[in-house]
């Protein structure tokens, strides 16, 4: 989590045991559901990693500070454009939603591979604390050709209209969620701090996903 270490380890433990749970859950009673019960445990997973960055910053050990930081974004720039797609249209019936969302999924996921492979390749990503937030500054394979806020906002496109496409009510549901959480974290607080603050937001949300299950 952006605030400290042990908020990030503390929720990622959570998220983790409750992923399990949904799992577990989904398999045995809505297999369809599989793929959004997943939601949980991977942003369980990256809220780790970023605890990780968190205990490595404060110990000014900048080696280390880097694999933990791209297995953070891995999640944010690679798996959450091709996932979310993919999990909505592994829930979907219409034909015609069917192959918008597989459209999606696709995009999303050269999308994905786009803004973050480059990042890993090129050492493009510069990690620190700013405050009180983890601060990701990255250079993005279109910068020159769009501004940073426009593939932000084609991301929270991506998101945001698979979420809506959904035939459960409940996932749109969660897309409202995300939408409003994404406009306060954009309001709030500075662009370098966006991926770290939002990916809170959002691990928390998250759990909404076990309420369904549970349901």
């Amino acid at each position: 989590m952006c605030f400290s270490a042990t908020a990030s380890f503390t929720v990622g433990s959570i998220l983790l045991m409750g992923g399990t749970y949904a799992i577990v859950g989904a398999v045995k009673e809505t297999p369809y559901f599989v793929p959004i019960a997943v939601y949980p445990i991977a942003f369980g997973i990256q809220q780790i990693f970023e605890g990780g960055v968190w205990v490595n910053l404060l110990n000014s050990s900048v080696e280390a500070t880097q694999p933990l930081a791209f297995g953070f974004l891995f999640f944010s720039h690679l798996f959450w454009p091709f996932w979310v797609p993919f999990s909505v249209l592994w829930l979907e019936k219409r034909s015609l939603n069917k192959r918008l969302l597989s459209a999606l999924t696709i995009i999303g996921g050269l999308f994905g591979a786009s803004i973050y492979f480059p990042l890993f390749l090129n050492d493009w990503m510069q990690v620190g604390i700013e405050k009180g937030h983890i601060a990701y500054e990255t250079i993005l394979l279109y910068d020159g050709l769009v501004s940073q806020t426009v593939v932000r906002l084609f991301y929270a496109a991506l998101i945001l209209v698979s979420l809506f496409l959904a035939m459960e009510k409940s996932i749109k549901v969660l897309g409202v969620l995300i939408l409003i959480s994404m406009l306060a974290t954009f309001f709030l607080y500075k662009s370098v701090l966006f991926i770290s603050v939002w990916c809170f937001f959002a691990a928390i949300l998250s759990t909404y996903i076990i309420y369904v299950i549970r349901r």
